[in-house]
């Protein structure tokens, strides 16, 4: 039995991938797991709209797309250019995306 609790973050994700995680989500949650590191760890820790927009601009078109498409589902009409986005709300929409892209691999390859 495994105690995922003990389990490190990145450790969690090579074996996703290894179970058919899509490189694309894999490099995506390795970039959320360094910014999430750096705030855990630096209690002067900011993120700037730079940072976001470097986030945005590292996904793969397929993540972007979905991205996009969430942001529609929303309710909020046709996204803008992603600088036109607080960086907290664009943010949100990069966790959205690889959350749901996450759940979708999982769903594609049953079970480990």
């Amino acid at each position: 039995k495994c105690k995922w609790g003990k389990v490190s973050y990145r450790a969690k994700v090579e074996f996703a991938y290894g179970c058919g995680l899509p490189a694309d989500v894999k490099a995506c949650l390795e970039s959320l797991g360094s910014l999430r590191n750096d705030f855990a760890h630096t209690l002067t820790a900011t993120i700037s709209r730079q940072s976001v927009l470097d986030l945005y601009n590292a996904l793969s078109d397929r993540l972007r797309k979905g991205l996009i498409t969430s942001y529609e589902a929303m309710g909020l009409g046709a996204m803008a250019k992603p600088s036109s986005l607080e960086p907290r709300d664009l943010l949100a929409l990069i966790f959205l995306s690889a959350r749901q892209a996450t759940k979708a691999a999982a769903i594609a390859a049953g079970s480990c």
